[in-house]
């Protein structure tokens, strides 16, 4: 989907942010990149020049370029179609389809490569010829021993996740007409997808389930966690990536995958090898996505150097898979392999991992008012801190050995009285079905209510209880776009 390093645990006040900067319903999808390299931000500390500043940041990573995927909702967005665009260190035209990339229709005697992506395979922060795709292509036709032109044909986006590039690829491909087809994961990609607001920005509406299953749209800010619904979303993208397999596979078109951002190699084992996925896979090495490798903020990702070590990867992967000549530049440590199946030795450590960010990350309780929130919050337009949410919310509390009860208080906010009494129900999903508790937030008394809820026997220790907030009501907060039903105080364990 996008940048997958986890943030700065300092935090910041998005929504007032966005509201007060005219960005509308929520938070911008570029904002999770955005808030890996800032810290706290709140209004009433700017004065204008910083505000302008902090505007422009954004829409530096998130600018107003962006068209609905009218022909193909389940896409979400392309660029402005056949329109000229400035953004992410570039100037180009986006073609027909609203993709910085080749013309749609395929000249005759042309090998094809489509790449599916998100903003890594995209190129954010570089020109398209300096992408890994274009630079690959390159490769492949001085190496390659094909009789005619290659082409890479960049099907990728800021943002997508594996259900948008899924979609697009199904409903693209005759049009296309692609001859290998190279899949790029990247860490987030199990996330939701955002939407396109009316000045063509990215954010993401709190009022509607997603893709995956969830309530309200969701994205972690740690990027490896170990949790029931973290996982579950995981298999949702495998599952769509292990069809489209099947279907290249029943048209004979070559694939593979490049697993692109950084990935700690046990975890893209296990995913290969729950997921079932039988095609030839490499792995960015992790060392080649640090700072070092990566353009200044906001934008921060890969820099040219870096996406040409990409392409050597991925040349040299299609390579092996399709019998192409050799390349006779390879550098030292710079032999990544292509792996033909997965290890199950290398996917039984990926749990470890897991493990080790979520204890990294992740309270075995959650307050609104301290920093470490921010890191909880897995539904992008929740307040955090501060824990106001809308139609939904979840948050992330790591169960401590020996609990076997959530304590929740939530508070009534003074300013939307209209909502209240406000039924609310609280969900922990487990894999044997989790527990629920519904409560009613009374209209009028102490506006604090604090209730109990089960832990799930079938969550471990150690893992993250995906703690779900719905509510069947919500109201605009004072001037503002903002929905809101109840915040939420504080969650401990007994």
């Amino acid at each position: 989907m996008s940048q997958d390093r986890s943030p700065d645990p300092r935090l910041a006040n998005v929504l007032l942010l966005l509201a007060s900067l005219g960005f509308g319903l929520a938070v911008v999808c570029g904002v999770g990149w955005w808030l890996a390299a800032r810290g706290p931000v709140h209004l009433a500390d700017l004065d204008p020049e910083a505000r302008r500043q902090l505007g422009w940041e954004l829409m530096s990573v998130s600018p107003g370029v962006y068209a609905p995927a009218s022909f193909e909702p389940r896409i979400g967005y392309t660029l402005g179609r056949r329109k000229t665009i400035t953004a992410w260190n570039d100037t180009f035209e986006a073609n027909a389809l609203g993709f910085r990339t080749g013309p749609v229709a395929k000249e005759r005697g042309t090998f094809r490569i489509l790449f599916v992506g998100d903003s890594w395979t995209f190129g954010m922060g570089v020109r398209r010829h300096e992408t890994f795709a274009e630079v690959a292509a390159g490769m492949a036709a001085d190496h390659a021993g094909l009789p005619g032109p290659v082409e890479a044909w960049i099907l990728a986006l800021p943002g997508y996740n594996t259900p948008a590039q899924v979609a697009a690829l199904r409903s693209l491909f005759d049009r296309l007409e692609p001859d290998a087809v190279v899949i790029c994961p990247t860490p987030n990609d199990n996330h939701s997808l955002p939407k396109v607001l009316a000045n063509g920005s990215l954010a993401f509406g709190g009022m509607e389930g997603d893709a995956f299953g969830d309530p309200h749209p969701v994205t972690y800010r740690i990027h490896l966690v170990d949790s029931h619904r973290y996982d579950e979303r995981w298999r949702v993208a495998l599952g769509q990536l292990a069809e489209v397999e099947a279907w290249l596979g029943e048209r004979r078109i070559p694939l593979m995958f490049f697993f692109t951002g950084t990935w700690p190699e046990p975890m893209v084992h296990r995913l290969m090898l729950e997921g079932g996925l039988t095609s030839p896979f490499a792995i960015t090495p992790p060392t080649w996505t640090t700072e070092a490798w990566r353009n200044p903020q906001p934008v921060g990702h890969p820099t040219a150097e870096a996406h040409r070590r990409y392409a050597r990867v991925v040349y040299r992967s299609l390579a092996e898979l399709l019998g192409w000549g050799a390349l006779p530049d390879v550098g030292p440590g710079e032999d990544v392999p292509l792996w033909r199946r997965p290890s199950a030795g290398e996917a039984a450590r990926a749990r470890g991992f897991q493990a080790k960010h979520t204890v990294r990350g992740i309270g075995t309780g959650f307050d609104a008012e301290s920093p470490e929130s921010f890191r909880q919050c897995v539904a992008p337009s929740m307040d955090c801190p501060g824990g106001g949410f809308g139609r939904g919310a979840t948050v992330l509390v790591r169960r401590r050995d020996g609990a076997t009860r959530l304590s929740v208080t939530v508070r009534r906010l003074a300013d939307i009285p209209s909502v209240y009494p406000l039924d609310l129900m609280v969900t922990i999903p487990s894999p044997a079905g989790g527990s629920r508790r519904s409560v009613t937030v009374p209209a009028d008394g102490d506006p604090d209510l604090t209730f109990d809820i089960d832990i799930p026997g079938d969550l471990r220790p150690g893992v993250a209880l995906d703690v779900t907030f719905e509510v069947d009501a919500v109201s605009l907060v004072g001037s503002g776009p903002t929905a809101r039903s109840l915040a939420l105080r504080r969650i401990e364990q007994i």
